[in-house]
């Protein structure tokens, strides 16, 4: 790896060996440096406010850092620098061999071609054929002894092949010097290297500084044939990490991966100083960031513990509450590398594999207590605690990184859905909360290991989808909104039936094998999950019957299915779960929602009846029904019953409503709620039985449904206007007792009578119609927007209060009446007017009743933890 990092800085600084630096180049401001030092306070920001950042220091300094780059890159292309001055010249370049380099190239020439010492043959072996050819027909002839030499014809062609051999030389040195290290110890064991030689040997023998290195060598090998005319140009190490955090704050600025491998490059240049922690951070800083970039989750894992250990570890606060500078500089690397691990890693590269980096992360937590300065640290602060909270407790994966950050952005994103929501946002912004929170909370399920996090995960993705069932109808486009009831994702109602059956099985033992913190964790686990699965089943089969066009034959037969499908589901397994008594794993909300699920199936038996001649399928919706009114008999469904079964005979329905009315009435849970002189349940549980056994009772069904207090209205005004005016009291004579008037005829009197009584409870009633629609409305907003009614309690009380102060009034009218009648008078206004009291009285009393259940049933089924729930519980066990 080292060496391929090294060919990369050879690359970069290669491109700039020809040039040479005009006068018009700028030096690196020196104020950059300052900047650098610091800017790992900066680092991870983000892009935004790193850009910004940097643009005010541009500003202030009066050069663009590209600029200061640019300015350090020309001083590192040239490491040499030449004292000679009949160097100069455009051809004569700083890294190549030129005439003036050479104190005898023939001398040179002729050790290579003698080829004596272990560097010569070194450099002979690595020149080309064509000079190895020149520099061999170089050597003049001798003649054997006692013969006389040949013409000069000899002599010139070994002077021409020298020259030949001068002529190129100095590019073959050229490429040598540059083209790998020279040195090797056995190579050089007979050359007297000076100090400065072994010191660039053994600490700056790389890429950058090979050239001057490999001619420093060269001269010092040949002393009396190369010139040393030159000296090595090496940089502090400071300005190599300068300029790898350059480097790396132009990729976090632009993107540009270019600049990324550069500083990494560029950082080889200290790896020998990694015990000082600002060497370390930039060591290693930009290998996370490159780690990220090719998703090597085990590449990260070593950087990222590397950083740790050796930058942000590196000591501790020197006096408790007044950290150094040293210790403020090493949490801004704990910053950066929590960054880089969690937000750049997992929560933007969706990176996976990291689940051992979570002991880091709880490190960067334990560090991150003192309390945060800036907004940015804030945020990381909270993200950093709020993931260590996924990754130790009940809501944990056994301490898994990846699983906790993706529960963590999931549940973030679900609250800011859920106030978005609140505050009746809608559109784009909306529904891209809720994909990202699907997608996270997918990556959490996907990404856990243990029972107890694949638990928590999918049951925090099925809420989120009851979530968008529940309220997003209008937010989320229709084919994105009904996929949600048939194909949810990852994990949905059969995911989580699957993995109850899996929680049900260990009950007793073996539930800690599935890693779960504590017998609590498991039991609170088991009941959420079984939750979520409850309101998912209504929620579905709410969905398809909504959908249900019920003039429509095709329409009923496709929506009739899937939602009978969702229903059945949770109908069965509560059969299955409640059949030995109630299990500690199950919430007391399940015996509800059985009820509310048996309700939705006999409904659906029903519409599918009306376009089905079989009786099997009324029976059925007879059956779901008679089961519902067992589990929860606190609503209207007896009078649901009652209706169904007329004119029918069939074995199903030969139990009559007084039968069902008695077995209700024989529960005793049932019983102890209809106690009106004890508080086992609130009022409006035990109005809604009362008036609903009382409907079945007297079948009183139908009656209900028309509103005539306008025709009540009328006929009072027609009988007002028939009162006469009461006649002046004549004066009598007082004998004895008495007042001395005489009485009004006791006709009129009782006709007036009545009239007042009506008048009252005709104001009662406006006052009782006005306040079921205040009522009404409140609960309609409230169920429509999918949220509690938190101010509806005082309402309903009040309303019932209200119905019962009508009630009463109207009684008195009745009454009224009745003593009218008997009077011997004209009866039919009064027996009509007793009528349409007693019709208006009994509308208002069952839609006040009406508001009262719907209320309690719609509360029902948001809360888990309902006290009403308790004595669901109780009466299905009573039965």
């Amino acid at each position: 790896m080292r060496v391929l990092r090294n060919l990369l800085l050879g690359a970069l600084l290669s491109c700039s060996f020809p040039f040479a630096v005009s006068a018009g180049d700028l030096p690196p401001a020196p104020e950059w440096d300052q900047v650098l030092d610091g800017i790992a306070a900066h680092t991870w920001h983000g892009r935004a406010d790193l850009a910004a950042e940097l643009q005010r220091d541009e500003a202030r300094i009066k050069q663009d850092l590209p600029a200061y780059i640019a300015a350090w890159e020309r001083r590192m292309a040239v490491p040499i620098v030449y004292t000679d001055k009949n160097r100069a010249g455009a051809s004569c370049g700083p890294l190549t061999y030129c005439a003036a380099d050479f104190l005898d190239s023939r001398k040179l020439i002729r050790q290579l071609r003698e080829r004596k010492a272990p560097v010569a043959r070194m450099l002979f072996d690595k020149l080309s054929p064509e000079t190895r050819q020149a520099i061999d027909a170089s050597a003049q002839p001798v003649p054997p002894p006692g013969q006389i030499p040949e013409a000069a014809a000899n002599t010139a062609a070994a002077d021409a092949a020298l020259a030949k051999a001068e002529q190129l030389l100095p590019g073959e040195l050229t490429r040598i010097v540059r083209e790998e290290p020279l040195f090797e110890a056995e190579r050089f064991a007979g050359v007297h290297l000076s100090y400065a030689a072994k010191s660039l040997v053994n600490e700056h023998n790389d890429a950058q500084n090979r050239v001057c290195v490999n001619k420093s060598l060269l001269a010092e090998a040949f002393p009396d044939e190369l010139a040393r005319n030159f000296k090595c140009v090496i940089q502090k190490d400071e300005s190599y990490r300068r300029m790898a955090a350059a480097k790396t704050v132009q990729y976090l600025r632009t993107g540009d991966r270019k600049s990324l491998g550069e500083a990494i490059s560029l950082s080889e240049k200290f790896e020998d100083k990694l015990m000082y922690t600002d060497f370390a951070f930039w060591y290693y800083y930009p290998r996370t960031l490159a780690d990220v970039q090719a998703r090597n989750a085990a590449s990260l894992k070593y950087d990222a513990y590397a950083l740790l250990n050796d930058a942000v570890l590196g000591g501790e606060p020197t006096t408790a509450g007044k950290p150094a500078p040293a210790e403020l500089e090493r949490r801004q690397y704990g910053w950066n590398l929590a960054d880089v691990i969690l937000t750049k890693g997992i929560i933007e590269a969706r990176m996976d594999g990291l689940e051992s980096l979570g002991s880091a992360v709880w490190l960067l937590g334990y560090r991150s207590d003192t309390p945060a300065v800036s907004g940015r640290e804030k945020d990381l602060a909270q993200l950093l605690t709020d993931v260590r909270r996924f990754l130790s407790g009940p809501e944990s994966d056994n301490f898994r990184l990846n699983y906790a950050v993706a529960m963590r952005e999931g549940l973030r994103r679900s609250a800011l859905l859920t106030a978005a929501l609140d505050a009746h946002d809608k559109g784009a912004p909306v529904g891209q909360l809720f994909g990202e929170a699907r997608e996270f909370l997918r990556l959490a399920y996907e990404w856990s290991e243990t029972g107890q996090g694949r638990v928590n995960a999918a049951t925090s993705y099925l809420e989120l989808v009851n979530l968008a069932l529940a309220r997003m109808k209008e937010t989320l486009p229709p084919t994105a909104y009904a996929q949600l009831a048939a194909t949810p994702g990852k994990a949905d109602a059969g995911t989580a039936v699957a993995l109850y059956r899996e929680l049900a099985a260990r009950e007793t033992e073996g539930w800690d094998q599935l890693r779960f913190e504590s017998r609590k964790a498991y039991i609170d686990s088991a009941q959420k999950l079984w939750n979520a699965l409850r309101r998912n089943a209504v929620l579905v089969g709410d969905y398809y019957l909504q959908q249900m066009d019920k003039d429509d034959f095709q329409s009923v037969m496709d929506n009739a299915e899937p939602a009978e499908r969702a229903l059945l589901r949770y109908v069965k397994l509560f059969d299955e779960y409640t059949a030995n008594g109630h299990r500690e794993i199950m919430p007391d909300s399940a015996y509800f929602a059985d009820a509310e699920c048996l309700k939705m199936l006999s409904q659906l038996k029903r519409i599918v009846y009306t376009y089905n001649t079989r009786i099997e399928l009324h029976d059925q919706s007879i059956s779901y029904l008679l089961k519902a009114i067992e589990v929860y008999p606190y609503d209207d469904s007896i009078n649901v019953y009652a209706v169904m079964s007329k004119n029918i005979n069939t074995p199903i329905v030969t139990r009559s409503v007084d039968n069902i009315l008695s077995r209700m009435a024989a529960n005793s849970v049932t019983a102890r709620c209809l106690d009106a002189n004890k508080s086992f349940c609130e009022r409006g549980v035990r109005d809604t039985i009362e008036w609903n056994m009382y409907k079945a009772k007297n079948n009183l069904s139908g009656r209900t449904d028309i509103d005539r207090l306008d025709e009540l209205k009328a006929l009072a005004r027609s009988w007002q206007g028939e009162i006469p005016s009461p006649a002046p009291a004549r004066k009598t004579a007082n004998k004895g007792k008495g007042t001395g008037f005489t009485a009004q005829p006791p006709g009129e009197s009782q006709r007036s009578a009545v009239h007042r009584l009506a008048d009252r409870y005709l104001a009662a009633a406006d006052q009782l119609a006005a306040l079921t629609a205040e009522v009404r409305g409140q609960l309609n907003r409230c169920m429509a927007d999918g949220v509690p009614c938190t101010g509806l309690r005082d309402a309903g009380d009040r309303l019932l209060a209200k119905k019962d102060d009508a009630v009463t009034l109207g009684n008195e009218v009745i009454r009224a009446c009745a003593a009218y009648r008997q009077e011997g008078r004209e009866s039919a206004d009064a027996t009509k007017l007793a009528a349409l009291v007693t019709d208006v009285s009994l509308y208002q009393a069952d839609r006040a009743v009406d508001l009262s259940m719907k209320k309690k049933l719609y509360e029902l089924r948001l809360g888990d933890n309902n006290p009403m729930h308790k004595v669901i519980k109780a009466g299905f066990y009573a039965n």
